[in-house]
Formats: C-alpha cells, sequence, structure tokens
C-alpha cells in the first residue's frame, strides 16, 4: 500500500471522509485533539514521526503525505 493509501484509510476509519491529496487538513478535524489523535494513527500506520513543529506547517493531505514519503526507508 503507497503512503497516500494508507493515510487516506486512517483519514477515512478516523473521520469517515474519503480524502484526497487536495483535501485540508482542517476540513478532517474539529479541533487541535482530534488533529493529534489523527497524526497518532497515522504514525502508527506509517512508522514515521511527525513532530509537533512539522504537523503544525501541514495545511493539506499532500503535505503530510510528501512528509512522509521524504521520511520512509521505502
Amino acid at each position: 500500500m503507497t503512503n497516500l493509501g494508507k493515510v487516506q484509510e486512517v483519514v477515512f476509519i478516523e473521520t469517515g471522509i474519503d480524502a484526497d491529496m487536495k483535501t485540508p487538513l482542517r476540513q478532517l478535524v474539529t479541533d487541535s485533539l482530534e488533529m493529534v489523535s489523527l497524526l497518532q494513527e497515522i504514525e502508527a500506520m506509517t512508522g514515521i514521526d511527525i513532530p509537533d513543529e512539522v504537523a503544525t506547517q501541514f495545511l493539506t493531505v499532500s503535505d503530510l503525505v510528501g512528509y512522509i514519503d521524504k521520511n520512509s526507508n521505502a
């Protein structure tokens, strides 16, 4: 499964939203606690640590997937 597929799967499980690369992350959650929970699930699924200071810079699913792609060993 691609990193995009992993992120989309977690997003769908956590939010019920079928996100694409252009989906704004703030559209997926209602508050910062939900964002933290979503990112923790994505970290668990991908094995990639996402520091808070980096996560705050993500605007879209594409930004998140790009970070995971850049930092994955696969």
